[in-house]
């Protein structure tokens, strides 16, 4: 019995031994390639293409402009590993993968007419403004920016010589989400229209870089959706989120664009209450100076607190923050107005104008800036154009109701011809851009 039961035990650290060293080869040849990550990487996003192909029918559609045509093993790019994209503090997007056939790719970057040459022991490959350096193990694609001073080639054979991977946190939070596209990244590296707004109500001693953003992607045909979170490792931070969780109430119903809006491009929906709404805005050091600067010429303090409801943010020339912004409130009360005549008499400062317009229309220019603010059936119309000129209805627009916190609409009409070629034909079939958050910590975001 102690023979066999020796050969028992044998056997069982044998078998341990050998599904160990398995599982090392095979996630060390998954994950060697990582090291060409660059260490100043803001956004990353993994991509197991073989499990997307397999899990959505219509993935290598959607996909095909994402990875350079194809994905069949004539690439010789090993889809069994995950691929990654990523942005780095440059904002240079790129890739990094498997290679299981040099001699595969090389053939399949000719074809697509790709200059190619052999130094330092790696392929590189150039076209327009995708450069790539493959070796028989990795590659690295960077897309640099006609903006970039980088040397490319340097940055590029650099990150391929490095034997490890540069630690990262985007790293080890992608590694918590079961999804075969998954997402991180930093604050700052949403677009500036996005992440200037967000910079302005940090807190003192914070950065855009303590706010991590995760999240993962499934899709349809026709339609990707995003599922996500967002986090901090400041108290700080998470103070301010729990603040605007207590100040922003559902958005209730609210004015959907449609095609026969062709002068709004994007909206912004919100429900406050405005004494709320007040108090939270006097919290943050940059807004509470503008208000008491704002109060020398107009009573905003009694402006806001009037407010409650729904409120509106429209952009009526280009998405994302471009264009006349016309900013539309529910009001509880008028009675800011009741000194309207007086306040010509406020001024104190040559760095504020005031003209009045109407009894229920004024001007203020401030900041190098026009503004122009109406009352009318008890909402508050401001713009940084004359309102009546630069609203578009909407009271006819399809009515949507949600009990999400914040709404953001983006038409995407023409936005891909602003993209990189590779990227054109993906978004054509995308119209419009849907983010919704719940609350402060959870959003989501659909692709039409």
């Amino acid at each position: 019995m102690g023979k066999k039961k020796f050969v028992y035990i044998s056997s069982a650290i044998l078998l341990f031994v050998a599904v160990a060293w398995c599982a090392f080869r095979r996630c060390s040849n998954n994950e060697h390639y990582l090291s060409a990550l660059p260490g100043d990487v803001i956004a990353l996003s993994r991509i197991h293409v073989d499990e997307l192909v397999k899990a959505h029918e219509d993935a290598p559609s959607i996909l095909t402009g994402l990875f350079i045509h194809n994905f069949s093993n004539k690439t010789g790019i090993d889809y069994s590993a995950p691929v990654y994209a990523f942005m780095d503090a440059e904002r240079k997007l790129g890739l990094v993968g498997a290679v299981s056939d040099a001699s595969a790719l090389q053939s399949f970057l000719a074809k697509n007419n790709f200059k190619i040459t052999s130094e330092e022991g790696f392929y590189k490959a150039s076209w327009s403004y995708l450069h790539l350096v493959f070796d028989e193990d990795k590659f690295l694609c960077i897309m640099k920016p006609s903006s970039s001073d980088t040397d490319i080639e340097g940055y590029m054979t650099a990150a391929m010589l490095r034997s490890e991977q540069v630690p990262s946190s985007l790293q080890s939070a992608i590694d918590t989400l079961n999804s075969p596209l998954a997402f991180a990244a930093f604050a700052n590296a949403l677009p500036e229209s996005v992440s200037k707004p967000m910079e302005v109500i940090l807190p003192k001693g914070t950065s855009l870089e303590d706010i991590t953003l995760t999240s993962f992607l499934s899709l349809r045909a026709n339609e990707i959706q995003m599922e996500g979170k967002v986090s901090s490792g400041k108290a700080e931070i998470n103070k301010l989120l729990d603040r605007m969780d207590a100040t922003f109430r559902p958005v209730g119903a609210y004015h959907s664009l449609d095609t026969n809006l062709p002068c709004i491009a994007s909206a912004i929906h919100l429900n406050v209450e405005g004494k709320d709404f007040l108090q939270f805005a006097r919290s943050i050091p940059d807004v509470r100076l503008a208000l008491l600067a704002l109060n020398m010429c107009i009573d905003a303090d009694m402006m806001i607190s009037s407010v409650k409801g729904p409120v509106s943010i429209f952009n009526t020339k280009e998405p994302l923050g471009k264009g006349n912004t016309v900013l539309s409130a529910s009001l509880d009360n008028t009675d800011f107005l009741r000194n309207i005549n007086n306040w010509d008499d406020n001024l104190t400062s040559g760095s504020i104008g005031y003209e009045k317009i109407s009894d229920y229309e004024f001007k203020i220019d401030a900041l190098e800036k026009n503004f122009w603010f109406r009352v009318q059936d008890k909402a508050l119309y401001i713009a940084s154009h004359n309102p009546t000129d630069a609203l578009c209805p909407t009271i006819d627009t399809p009515v949507e109701t949600t009990q999400n916190r914040m709404v953001m609409q983006v038409k995407l009409d023409g936005v891909e011809k602003k993209m990189i070629p590779p990227l054109q034909e993906y978004m054509k079939p995308y119209k419009s851009i849907l983010l919704q958050f719940g609350d402060s910590r959870h959003f989501n975001i659909q692709i039409q």
